[in-house]
């Protein structure tokens, strides 16, 4: 509406009478090839959008090494495009390079220093690279961030966890259990901690709960340990004999 509001405009100042169609005609045609050049303008500052939303359809599809050369382009030209490092790092996790993963997600919290995925992932790609500490402070910034995320519960948990500091760990598989008890394993993973504590009772307990959350051979497993540990061997080999069925499901 405005162009045609300008192109009017112009045609009254320019051609104001219907005897001068040649510069009419002229007006018109350098107004189409302004609109078109703005359209063209447009298609290409917005094309980093459509090649970020063509990587992570390619990550979707398993077709990582596409997406990761389509996100480095991206953040060449895009530097400050917080959410294609974001993307990167995802896939360069799948890729299992994590020392690239790690520096695009710094970049992503340099950039936005209040994105919780960011923190959340950075934490686990720390852990992968055998970097407790820095994970907990991840961890603890996105607790800082968000008091009741419960990633970052769950990832406290894995920290300690993989520090043998089992009774920190269980306190932090709780909290997640509490925030979200719908939290994938949290219960198994919290009867992992219960059973290393011989706690063998609250064990049970949990794996019971996670029993209840899906079939699941890993769990029946770690249930059976415990009932072992309580001589409740009945218990023990009906917690094995579902764990051989699962299995052997197709």
């Amino acid at each position: 509406m405005v162009t045609g509001l300008i192109l009017g405009a112009l045609i009254a100042r320019v051609a104001p009478t219907h005897d001068e169609p040649f510069r009419r005609v002229g007006v018109i045609l350098v107004g189409l090839l302004l609109v078109a050049g703005g359209i063209t303008w447009l298609q290409r500052s917005r094309a980093y959008l459509l090649s970020t939303a063509q990587a992570h359809q390619s990550l979707t599809e398993g077709n990582t090494d596409a997406a990761i050369a389509r996100l480095e382009a991206v953040v060449r030209r895009h530097p400050e495009f917080a959410p294609a490092h974001l993307e990167l790092a995802r896939a360069y996790t799948i890729k299992r390079d994590f020392a690239k993963a790690e520096v695009e997600l710094k970049r992503v919290i340099e950039l936005n220093p209040r994105d919780e995925n960011a923190f959340y992932f950075l934490g686990y790609t720390e852990l992968e690279l055998k970097r407790p500490q820095q994970a907990r402070e991840a961890f603890t910034q996105l607790l800082k961030l968000n008091p009741n995320n419960a990633d970052a519960h769950f990832g406290l948990a894995a920290v300690f966890s993989s520090e043998n500091r089992y009774p920190e760990a269980l306190e932090e598989y709780k909290r997640t259990a509490q925030l979200d008890p719908e939290y994938q394993n949290v219960f198994y993973d919290m009867g992992v901690m219960q059973s290393k504590l011989k706690l063998y009772d609250d064990a049970i307990a949990s794996f019971l709960k996670q029993r209840e959350n899906g079939d699941d051979p890993e769990n029946e497993e770690a249930l059976a340990q415990a009932y072992e540990a309580k001589s409740m061997q009945r218990e023990a080999a009906d917690a094995r004999q579902r764990a051989a069925q699962y299995q052997n499901q197709p």
